[in-house]
């Protein structure tokens, strides 16, 4: 199976997470008797939460910090103290300050550093688990990431060995490469004339075809296993999210969302009104609840959810809240 680097993010960072170490230990008195079978256990609670990894800065494009100023930001971060939301697909969002942190600076000039995010207790009960992020990049990005696929394969593979691994039947007798698939698919997707979308079916099967090519030219190229190809290897890990992304836009009545938290349990209605006004309340709320397939809307269970981002429009009583996106 082709490995795969996980996006994450600390506050307006993001990173890519090579490695990652989660420490989610309790902890479990056991009370030996001198004689009996029964030995008493008692639970002190869950140990700080502490999630050690190694992490990539990267270029993400204009919206995020250059990685240099990324990696200056997470230094300068250590010796104040700072603390922000840490998000990462396997262990969800939390308020987290730096303990560890070795950076350093290969002789190709990446960036890269060992970190270790500290959960923070003082977490109010609902709040924004990160900035506002476009669950779809939609058909421009995937023709830039396309375009950078292109141009760093090209740079590392001979024309043979182009047509062999990126190059595929497409279905009227000849061939069409990976990165023209994703740009003919995402292209495919606009909805019609008449504003009918693109039928689900299609889009997961476009979806389908096109990772697993590139599933493909990352195992039967070797991109993972020779630093050489890191730029081959990253450009079809954004190709690949770039493509998943638009597919997600283009079936989704709410394709711009962000992570909200929740501590407590909470009513959803008056955390839309309070987030996007009293008018988009019930509308809001009702995207929430298809977002997230709550039963039960009443209360929001402690947890994090997806609410769908406010337009530039809609400015209500969060907009000045510091962290809210």
């Amino acid at each position: 199976m082709a490995a795969e680097l996980y996006l994450a993010s600390w506050g307006s960072i993001q990173l890519f997470c090579t490695e990652l170490e989660i420490d989610g230990s309790r902890t479990k008195v056991v009370h030996d008797l001198t004689s009996g079978d029964v030995h008493p256990v008692q639970d002190r609670g869950l140990h700080v939460k502490r999630t050690k990894g190694k992490i990539v800065f990267d270029d993400f494009g204009p919206n995020f910090p250059a990685p240099v100023d990324a990696a200056r930001a997470m230094f300068n971060a250590v010796g104040t103290g700072t603390s922000a939301m840490f998000t990462h697909p396997l262990v969800g969002s939390f308020q987290a300050g730096i303990g560890d942190f070795q950076l350093r600076l290969d002789e190709s000039e990446n960036i890269s550093a060992d970190v270790e995010f500290i959960a923070d207790d003082d977490t109010p009960p609902v709040t924004p688990a990160g900035a506002a992020t476009s669950a779809a990049s939609g058909e421009q990005a995937v023709s830039a990431a396309a375009d950078d696929f292109d141009t760093q394969t090209s740079k590392v593979m001979t024309d043979a060995e182009i047509r062999a691994i990126l190059e595929a039947p497409d279905g009227s007798g000849g061939t069409i490469s990976v990165a023209d698939d994703a740009r003919r698919s995402s292209a495919s997707w606009k909805p019609g004339d008449d504003g009918t979308p693109t039928p689900l079916r299609e889009v997961l099967i476009d979806v389908t075809r096109i990772s697993a090519k590139l599933a493909f030219a990352i195992e039967a190229g070797g991109f993972e296993n020779d630093l050489a190809l890191w730029g081959a290897f990253r450009s079809a890990i954004m190709l690949g999210q770039s493509i998943r992304a638009a597919a997600s836009s283009a079936t989704s009545e709410t394709p711009s969302t962000f992570v909200m938290r929740v501590t407590e349990p909470t009513a959803l209605l008056p955390i839309c009104a309070r987030v996007y006004g009293g008018d988009d309340a019930t509308d809001k709320a009702r995207q929430v609840v298809q977002l997230n397939d709550i039963g039960t809307p009443g209360w929001l269970a402690p947890g994090d959810y997806t609410f769908p981002a406010k337009s530039t429009a809609q400015r209500g009583p969060f907009s000045k809240v510091k962290g809210f996106f």
